[in-house]
């Protein structure tokens, strides 16, 4: 099984469904809201994740060990993301938060390459705790963060303080980064269109040789 496309219907997506399914490069997820624990844990094919705007919680460890993902952009509503739920992901470098989710132990541990974290909103900074990040090698790595929270929050509080650097983002920026997350929504609708296209086609093909024979 390398690539998976769930209906509209489907609103979770539950323990463990996919784990170890290691030819598993391609995962499309219109309508899902959950993702439960250890869901693609170990799918070490699986290179990029498009997230929907209706997901709103990461299960613990539903990501660990998919050692190819490289970069990662969480849509406005995640409220949670759980407890190692990307950690030990070797290729991860880039993590995009448009929103404030909570981000629990570990959540992304042991993840070396990480070398930027985008934290876009401007209401609130995105909660975490002082092992989220542990031996990802943050003090080598770049934090971006609206220029109106640099003082008043990430400066303050582990684990953002031990970032190599703190970068401000201006609302100009700010809104280039909405824009790439946009583009991640319509990169999934396309590949849904595809998928669609090509069962149909499928379909079509089966029908005519039954129809010969």
């Amino acid at each position: 099984m390398k690539k998976v496309y769930l209906s509209n219907s489907v609103s979770a997506i539950g323990e463990s469904v996919f784990k170890d399914c290691e030819n598993l490069s391609s995962i499309i997820m219109p309508n899902v809201s959950r993702i439960e624990r250890c869901a693609f844990e170990n799918c070490i094919s699986l290179k990029s994740v498009n997230f929907p705007e209706t997901i709103f919680i990461i299960g613990n460890g539903a990501f660990r060990g998919c050692a190819n993902i490289s970069s990662i952009i969480f849509p406005e509503y995640v409220t949670n993301i759980g407890w190692g739920a990307f950690e030990s992901c070797d290729s991860l470098s880039t993590i995009i938060f448009m929103g404030s989710p909570k981000l629990e132990e570990f959540a992304f541990s042991d993840c070396p390459q990480l070398l930027n974290v985008y934290c876009c909103s401007e209401e609130s900074g995105v909660g975490a705790v002082i092992n989220t990040f542990m031996d990802s090698g943050t003090k080598y790595a770049t934090l971006y963060v609206p220029s109106s929270e640099v003082k008043g929050y990430y400066e303050l509080w582990e684990p953002w303080n031990k970032f190599g650097k703190i970068v401000p983002l201006t609302k100009k920026e700010l809104k280039q980064l909405c824009n790439r997350s946009q583009y991640g929504s319509l990169h999934m609708f396309i590949s849904i269109t595809i998928g669609l296209i090509l069962l149909v086609s499928t379909l079509l093909i089966l029908i005519k040789k039954r129809r010969k024979s």
